[in-house]
């Protein structure tokens, strides 16, 4: 996972080092979609998102796209970090959420009763 102000960092930090090839660029904690959208929920005072059972949800989608959504990529950008000197500032996903959720708070586009469920 990465947010988005580090991929514009890194991608930055791409062109300044002239760099060829393809690099991986992800944060230091590698996650899957169901613990970012637990977080997430978490962070705004909902619910936790529901859950489909593994044979629904890879009959409805398939079982490559049920791994790729249930499952951590195993990947590090340890190879781009020494080719740059790039490190992202939202070292997790965890943080890069706090960062959002304070950003829409702060923009108040989740006010107090829409935090709570009910419309404003």
């Amino acid at each position: 996972m990465l947010h988005a102000a580090d991929a514009a960092t890194a991608f930055t930090a791409a062109i300044e080092s002239a760099l060829a090839g393809t690099y991986h660029v992800v944060d230091d904690e590698p996650v899957t979609l169901a613990a970012v959208l637990r977080a997430l929920a978490e962070r705004l005072d909902a619910s936790e998102p529901g859950r489909v059972p593994a044979w629904l949800a890879r009959w409805i989608v398939g079982t490559e796209t049920v791994r790729l959504l249930s499952r951590p990529m195993p990947t590090t950008a340890s190879r781009f970090r020494d080719a740059t000197d790039w490190a992202p500032r939202y070292p997790t996903y965890r943080a890069g959420l706090d960062q959002v959720v304070a950003e829409w708070e702060t923009q108040q586009q989740f006010g107090t009763a829409a935090r709570a469920g009910t419309a404003d």
